[in-house]
Order: C-alpha cells, then structure tokens, then sequence
C-alpha cells in the first residue's frame, strides 16, 4: 500500500501546485519528514481501522457508522 500511497500523495501534490497554487504565487516548503511522517502514519492508521472492522465482522460485533 505505501506505494500507491506514494503516488497518489505525489500526483494530488503536483496538480495542486500547478493548478492551485501557481496562480496564486504561491509555494510549499519542501518537508521531507513530514511527508514520511505522514505516509506511515496514514498507513498505520488505516490498517488499524480496517484490522477493526474485520475484526467486528468475523465476531459478529455490533458495527456502527458515526
């Protein structure tokens, strides 16, 4: 998944900064830990989420949406 991660973070970015934010004159810093910081942690946290629900469906727990 940190692949697919990676490239769709990659491509979102590249569009918003020629299409968004360009013409605004504006910029984004370079941050390369927190671009790590956030393709792991997106992956943790939607690996816990899913671990979870599958986890609830096998027990036949009760499964709400909020």
């Amino acid at each position: 998944m940190i692949p697919v991660t990676w490239t769709i973070y990659t491509l979102m970015r590249r569009w918003q900064e020629r299409h968004v934010l360009a013409p605004l004159g504006l910029s984004l810093p370079r941050d390369r830990g927190g671009f790590w910081a956030y393709l792991f942690g997106y992956q943790a946290l939607c690996w816990a989420a899913s671990l979870r629900g599958y986890l609830q469906f096998l027990f036949g727990a009760a499964r709400r949406w909020r």
